[in-house]
């Protein structure tokens, strides 16, 4: 991982969950990352938030647990240990997908509209 990461990791502890948020917001404006909400009002939607951060992503069903979670795999890639239980299947990925693209293609490709 980057030294940029690692320094980010350790200057988020202590913080509140403000404070965190704050932090993470500003660390996707000065890098290139992404803060998306999910499909709003989907009914089983993947998730609610997604963050994508020094080429780690995750997900929540809010920014709060979206910020906890990124935070837990990051802090895991970063070499902080085993990956934290229950988050086996938030793996990052490459890059954060577009699913409403996905669907336009996929129907564009068949011809339907």
């Amino acid at each position: 991982m980057t030294e940029r990461l690692d320094k980010f990791l350790r200057g988020l502890d202590g913080k509140d969950a403000t404070e965190r948020k704050d932090a993470v917001i500003t660390e996707i404006l000065e890098t290139g990352g992404t803060y998306n909400a999910g499909p709003e009002g989907r009914v089983g939607s993947d998730y609610a938030f997604l963050i994508h951060l020094h080429e780690i992503s995750a997900y929540g069903t809010n920014d709060g647990e979206a910020i906890d979670s990124w935070i837990k795999i990051a802090t895991y890639m970063n070499g902080g240990g085993v990956m934290p239980k229950g988050m086996g299947s938030m793996i990052p990925f490459p890059s954060p997908r577009n699913h409403a693209e996905e669907i336009a293609n996929a129907r564009a490709a068949v011809g339907v509209k």
